[in-house]
């Protein structure tokens, strides 16, 4: 395994990028904070213009309206010993009454009737004369307090601000030390990056003769492959043109003797002599049309003797008829003189699928094939996961799925090619109990 090396300058330039970015940050961050101060204080000292102004303004307001407040008063004018009377006050009260309640664009009349009433002397004009005086002096000393408030900030922040420019000093120069640091590293790895780069050449051009060496290799590994597939195309259309030999069982191995239907028994002319053994089971069957088997009855071994064994008529099948003295007895598992060998085909080890298509299994399956081959040993036949050219047939077991057919199962095709006949696993798995 090769392994790659990586540049020694690669750790050094991701730290000083780092470095500079962190310091930008620093910098960015301290500015922001110097102008929000500075914006602080320019809004501060335009609010205290404007309190000034209006401090101003009131005061002037407040004097005009003593004025007019204390002319139609009657009382004795500084220099002038006329005292006015209600008669010569009147338009004076009128017209002050008309400044100081100035008419607005919503006002009714019933509004201007019940000012006339209300304010039509000179004490009622005083009176609510005095009232807005009250009021604008609230309003003066809050501005005042206001203007005192801002002004000790104000002084509050001037006197914090030689520490915070000492502070920004200090850190101004941390960071032109720590630029001053990078740059050297930078220097450095600039120097170093000569070597370093002829060293990755070299193995760049090593890899780019290893990949060259792949791809020939690769090409040589295409071209087998493609071969392999044009075999198997070749054999899948040899197949296509070959029919497909269906096993049929047309040997009979025995006889059936003294059956007894009530009782569901009977003997069979096979004994120990010919390796029968209890729970070994046969088809009764007579010879039909065409020269095939029809089946009557399923037999199965109970006790054996060197000749003949006794036999339980386990289940009777429609249409077949009684059983009786003379009927032939068959199972394609077995055979008295020499163990009848079985290849395997469709089979996914453990697994036994119940599926139900048209061109697989009729039939579910209760067995798995390794289990069917387990029964078919213990027969003393010999069964082979695989097809073989010395098979006597061939079991085709199961499908793994609702689109899988026949076709795509090696051993499937194997076997046609070779013309070996091909048994369903549903038909036959009743000889031994599935």
């Amino acid at each position: 395994m090769k392994m790659k090396l990586a540049r020694r300058d690669q750790g050094i330039t991701l730290g000083v990028v780092i470095l500079l970015v962190l310091v930008t940050m620093v910098l960015c961050f301290g500015a922001l904070a110097l102008w929000a101060k500075k914006a602080e204080l320019v809004r501060e000292k335009s609010r205290l213009q404007e309190l000034k102004k209006f401090e101003e303004a009131a005061a002037v307001t407040l004097k005009d309206r003593q004025a007019q407040g204390i002319a139609p008063t009657g009382l004795v004018k500084e220099g002038d010993e006329t005292v006015l009377s209600g008669d010569i006050s009147a338009t004076a009260v009128a017209n002050g009454r008309k400044d100081i309640f100035a008419a607005g664009p919503g006002d009714s009349e019933n509004l201007a009737a019940f000012r006339e009433d209300h304010y039509g002397t000179f004490e009622s004009l005083i009176a609510e004369m005095s009232r807005r005086v009250s009021l604008l002096q609230l309003r003066h000393q809050r501005a005042e307090l206001e203007a005192r408030l801002a002004k000790s900030y104000v002084e509050s922040k001037t006197a914090g601000r030689p520490e915070i420019l000492k502070g920004r000093e200090a850190l101004k120069a941390s960071l032109g030390n720590q630029i001053k640091d990078l740059n050297d590293k930078n220097t450095e790895a600039t120097a170093t990056f000569g070597t370093d780069q002829a060293a990755l050449q070299a193995q760049v051009d090593k890899l780019k003769g290893e990949l060259e060496l792949a791809a020939a290799e690769y090409r040589d590994f295409e071209r087998k492959e493609q071969g392999k597939i044009r075999k198997m195309r070749n054999d899948l259309e040899q197949m296509k043109q070959k029919e497909v030999i269906k096993h049929r069982v047309n040997v009979a191995h025995g006889r059936v003797l003294k059956p007894n239907v009530e009782q569901k028994n009977a003997y069979i002319d096979l004994g120990s002599r010919e390796r029968v053994y209890p729970g070994l089971r046969f088809m009764a069957a007579r010879m039909g049309k065409e020269g095939k088997f029809e089946y009557k009855a399923l037999l199965e071994v109970k006790k054996v003797w060197l000749e003949t064994s006794e036999v339980a008529i386990v289940k009777a099948y429609e249409g077949g008829g009684p059983v009786i003295d003379g009927d032939m007895i068959v199972n394609p598992f077995y055979n008295p003189r020499r163990p009848v060998i079985i290849g395997f085909a469709g089979h996914t080890g453990d697994r036994a699928f119940n599926l139900r298509l048209p061109d697989n299994n009729p039939k579910p399956l209760r067995l798995s094939a390794r289990e069917a081959a387990n029964r078919i040993k213990e027969m003393g036949s010999e069964p082979r996961m695989s097809v073989t050219l010395d098979v006597d047939f061939v079991l085709f077991t199961e499908v793994s799925s609702t689109e899988t057919t026949r076709d795509a199962w090696p051993d499937y095709r194997k076997a046609v090619l070779l013309e070996i006949p091909i048994a369903d696993a549903a038909d036959y798995y009743e000889f031994i109990g599935g």
